[in-house]
């Protein structure tokens, strides 16, 4: 019988082997509809948008989880082909805000289509394992993130504090 140590090196080996399968996922462009292929990062950019109407950058960086000098960048290239457009309000010229085009839009239903499928063949691959099962790995998982987003800030506040050069 393995030790608690061991199988946390096993789920934690399988986690990265799954994390590495979405991260070559996420290199690989799609079409979500549009008839432009697009890839993860950009799609996941404009369903924040589509998901958090009237959100300005800041706040868009927030829900992404990334700076805001990323979101300007990726904003930009989504701007250029066509999926959104930025905006200031009149009474506040401070703040971008982006809202999606009609190309934006169908690549936002698409994506949700795509997600659904998605969802539904793993649901029906995974269909005999227990609610308990699920709510233990939802469980170990929260913990796992918790422990990574303490992690992430500790590294990237240290990154900070380093002299350059």
């Amino acid at each position: 019988m393995k030790t608690k140590k061991e199988l946390f090196k096993d789920v934690y080996n399988q986690f990265m082997r799954i994390n590495n399968k979405m991260n070559i996922l996420q290199r690989i462009p799609m079409d979500y509809g549009s008839g432009e292929s697009l890839h993860l990062s950009e799609v996941h950019t404009i369903e924040a948008i589509a998901e958090n109407d009237g959100t300005h950058m800041a706040e868009l960086a927030k829900v992404l989880g990334v700076t805001r000098g990323a979101i300007m960048q990726m904003a930009g290239k989504l701007e250029k082909k066509g999926f959104i457009e930025k905006f200031r309000e009149e009474d506040n010229n401070k703040l971008v805000y982006f809202k999606l085009t009609a190309k934006g839009h169908s690549t936002y239903r698409g994506h949700q289509k795509y997600h659904q499928d998605m969802n539904n063949r793993i649901f029906s691959y995974l269909k005999n394992i227990s609610i308990g099962e699920i709510e233990s790995s939802s469980s170990m998982l929260d913990k796992v993130e918790e422990y990574m987003n303490r992690y992430v800030r500790e590294k990237t506040s240290l990154s900070r504090k380093r002299p350059k050069g």
